[in-house]
């Protein structure tokens, strides 16, 4: 059914379950072209990870089919740049990650090895679909229309254009249409559970009864694990919502055979686990949503989640991980009323209805950051920078947005902060993964001459990698000495600690809310005999004071005597700020997450 689709002509969006066959039927339709026509592909997967790990397979495609190797080939940030060009002039399928769509690829569209490949695109591919929600679906959302705009020019510079279609392939998610239209700009047809008929294995769900979080509920998850590992020789994946807390747990179980694993390794630590995983070196991981979707290791028959999963989605992604080459058991550490709390049951919260994948295509922010990479885009492109490039669906408030991001334009003092963050490169300082808010680098070595092991986003490291902390890395205890955040060198570094003891942030929260009427959002204002109900912007600040060893405080203003980099000075930094600002907006309880960094 879903080639039939493809074969139409139409836009397609696959929305069955976990081990479905959904990555065969976009496999098929581009091995087709590859054989009957001279068009190309890209195929987007939205984590290293799996794009490591369906690179394989996509290479064994080529062998069986007698295909060159250089048939397809992968662009990431680990790809060194004259790879990438090779890539370009050599492939007809390119495996990438959104990121290196928006940092690398449409920072350059209009030079020729470009234009050429977009020109004669004939299949985008959106794999694992339902994971652009929140910031980085809204900002991938931008990037898509972004992508498809200088696709669009492209075409029409070659004589006879190669239709372009987007197959997406994505977990069981609500109104699967609904979110790819509203992901990409582009009407489709959906291929739904209903329609799946590829065989299953049995799995069998567990509620464990026990804590969920905290330093009783790692306790018992590293338990839990010991046991499995002592019981029998199957492998195992234990999910864990805190970076640090998978860390934790590995390093008390104290087995080289498993393994944490999560987003900030390098390149080369990642891919040694991944490929240890897959020749069953590991007897199991410790994860967090990083493996929810990644590698496809299909000897793991058990699963554990430390705490109710966040998202039914989450859920069965997680429990899909489990059980596909034989029969599966996946158990839940929370305690028993943990379900119930939620106004479900156990059984009802894993079979019933997914919740709505929210995009918030409204946050000025975002817009405002892709604004500027748009603009870049235009200039090269040949369109007139004074209006937003026609034949895609815009969202309405876009426009206002596109024209405060011209050189030299008065604007609202709010947005000269992320203003500021893209400089003279909005493609390298705009991530997808979150708004306005810078990464930095983690090193380890002396100041002259440090090593980078990984990198973390500001927001995470205010709680984890803050100046004073005990950081853990591949189950190694490491001490944060200094921070830098200039413009040319955001990074952390880090020295093996002398001391094993854990420590605590001490975090300060601000609320700003703004009471002006030019604060009121789109006019919402309900003013009554007894006092006024309005939607307006609320900021939130948050800023790490000092850190707790055990009760015992250790505050910044306290410190900086004895150490100089527990300093506010930007060239060192202690005291990094978050800021978030919340509004309410669309569907009820959804909420526009806004982050930037202020020193």
């Amino acid at each position: 059914m879903a080639l039939d689709k493809i074969a139409g002509g139409s836009n397609v969006v696959i929305a069955t379950g976990t081990a479905s066959g959904k990555s065969l039927i976009f496999q098929l339709a581009i091995m087709r072209e590859l054989l009957e026509g001279d068009g190309l592909a890209i195929v987007v997967y939205p984590l290293k990870a799996l794009l490591s790990d369906q690179l394989a397979r996509w290479r064994s495609l080529m062998r069986e089919f007698g295909l060159p190797a250089n048939t397809v080939a992968e662009l990431h940030g680990d790809v060194r740049m004259d790879e990438r060009q090779e890539a370009l002039r050599s492939a007809r399928i390119l495996v990438v990650t959104p990121d290196i769509l928006q940092a690398w690829f449409m920072r350059q569209v209009s030079a020729p090895s470009f234009k050429e490949f977009l020109a004669k695109l004939r299949y985008l591919v959106i794999d694992e679909a339902h994971v652009y929600e929140s910031v980085f679906g809204s900002n991938a959302a931008y990037l898509f229309r972004r992508f498809l705009v200088a696709r669009r020019r492209a075409a029409q510079d070659r004589r006879s254009p190669i239709p372009l279609q987007i197959i997406a392939a994505t977990a069981t998610i609500y109104a699967p249409v609904d979110h790819m239209v509203c992901l990409t700009g582009w009407n489709f047809e959906a291929v739904i559970e209903e329609d799946d008929g590829s065989p299953s294995h049995g799995r069998t769900l567990l509620h464990i009864d026990g804590p969920e979080s905290g330093g009783s509920g790692e306790a018992m998850l590293a338990d839990v694990i010991r046991e499995i590992s002592h019981a029998d020789s199957d492998s195992f994946l234990a999910f864990h919502n805190s970076r640090q807390g998978v860390e934790r747990v590995t390093r008390s179980i104290g087995h080289d055979d498993i393994l944490p694993y999560r987003s900030g390794y390098e390149g080369q630590d990642r891919k040694k686990i991944e490929e240890q995983l897959r020749r069953g070196v590991l007897r199991g991981v410790v994860a967090t949503s990083a493996l929810e979707v990644g590698i496809d290791v299909s000897g793991f028959t058990v699963g554990l989640n430390l705490g109710v999963p966040q998202s039914k989605k989450a859920f069965r992604q997680r429990v899909g991980r489990v059980g596909r080459a034989s029969a599966g058991v996946f158990a839940v550490i929370a305690p028993r009323h943990a379900f119930t709390q939620l106004g479900s049951s156990f059984a009802e919260y894993y079979a019933g209805s997914v919740e709505p994948s929210y995009l918030y295509l409204d946050n000025r922010f975002i817009q405002f950051a892709h604004a500027r990479c748009l603009m870049d885009e235009s200039e090269q492109l040949g369109f007139n920078d004074n209006q937003i490039p026609p034949g895609i669906q815009w969202p309405a408030s876009f426009e206002k947005v596109y024209g405060l991001a011209k050189p030299g334009v008065r604007r609202p003092r709010e947005y000269e902060l992320i203003a500021l963050l893209g400089a003279d490169s909005p493609h390298f300082n705009y991530p997808l993964r979150q708004v306005g808010e810078a990464n930095y680098k983690l090193k380890e070595g002396s100041r002259s001459d440090p090593e980078a092991i990984g990198d973390i986003a500001l927001n995470q490291a205010i709680r984890e990698a803050y100046p004073g902390a005990l950081y853990l890395h591949l189950k190694r205890p490491m001490k944060v000495r200094e921070w830098k955040s200039s413009s040319y060198d955001r990074s952390i570094r880090l020295e093996d600690a002398k001391s094993q003891v854990l420590t605590r942030p001490i975090l300060h929260k601000s609320v700003n809310v703004g009471a002006g009427t030019e604060e009121v959002v789109s006019g919402r204002l309900l003013i009554g005999g007894t006092g006024l109900l309005a939607e307006v912007s609320l900021q939130v600040n948050e800023a790490v004071l000092g850190f707790q060893i055990g009760g015992k405080p250790f505050l910044y203003k306290d410190l900086r005597s004895q150490d100089p980099a527990m300093t506010k000075n930007s060239g060192s930094s202690a005291l990094p700020v978050s800021c978030s600002e919340f509004r309410s907006r669309g569907s009820p309880g959804a909420a526009h997450r806004q982050m930037c960094e202020q020193w």
